[in-house]
C-alpha cells in the first residue's frame, strides 16, 4: 500500500509516465498474494491534482547519485526570470518540499550554498569526488531553509 501511495504522489513530480511503469514491474515480480493487493490499490486510485512538476527521472537520479556519494555536478540552470547560466556545484541533500523537487547544494563559483530546483535543472552530469566537507548545515534542514539558510529568527 505504501509503494501504491508514493507512487500515485510521484505522479505529479515526475515527468513522463515512470510511475505506471514502476507499478507495473512491481506486479510483475510480487507473489500472486501481495500482486493482487497491489493491482487493487494501483486500479482503485489516482492522483487527481492534476499538476506535475515535470522532474525527469533521469535528472532525478543523477543528483540523487550525486548527493548520495558526494560528488561534484555540472549542468544548466534556469531560473524564476529565464536566464540560463552553468552550475557546478557539490550537491548535498535532495529535497522534496512544497510540490517540488530541490538539491541543496555548494556551488564551487558562487562560494555559497544554494538551492536549485530540479525542474529547472538541464544535462545534469556527476563527474570527480567532491571535497568531502559538505554536510548538512543544520540537523533541521526544513527550519534552516526557512529561516533564510540560517540567517533569520524563526518567524
Amino acid at each position: 500500500m505504501a509503494l501504491v501511495a508514493t507512487l500515485r504522489m510521484a505522479e505529479r513530480i515526475l515527468a513522463g509516465d515512470a510511475s505506471q511503469r514502476a507499478l507495473a514491474k512491481l506486479s510483475q515480480v510480487l507473489p500472486q498474494r501481495l500482486r493482487t493487493v497491489l493491482d487493487d490499490a494501483a486500479a482503485g486510485s489516482e492522483n487527481a491534482d492534476g499538476r506535475g512538476a515535470g522532474v525527469d527521472p533521469a535528472t532525478l537520479a543523477v543528483l540523487l547519485r550525486a548527493a548520495g556519494q558526494d560528488l561534484v555536478l555540472g549542468f544548466r540552470y534556469r531560473d524564476q526570470h529565464e536566464a540560463v547560466t552553468r552550475r557546478r556545484v557539490e550537491a548535498v541533500r535532495c529535497l522534496y518540499a512544497r510540490g517540488h523537487w530541490y538539491v541543496l547544494a555548494y556551488d564551487l563559483d558562487a562560494a555559497d550554498r544554494r538551492v536549485f530546483r530540479l525542474d529547472r535543472v538541464r544535462e545534469p552530469a556527476a563527474g570527480q569526488p567532491g571535497s568531502g566537507d559538505r554536510r548538512r548545515p543544520a540537523e533541521d534542514l526544513a527550519a534552516w531553509l526557512a529561516t533564510d539558510f540560517g540567517r533569520h529568527a524563526p518567524s
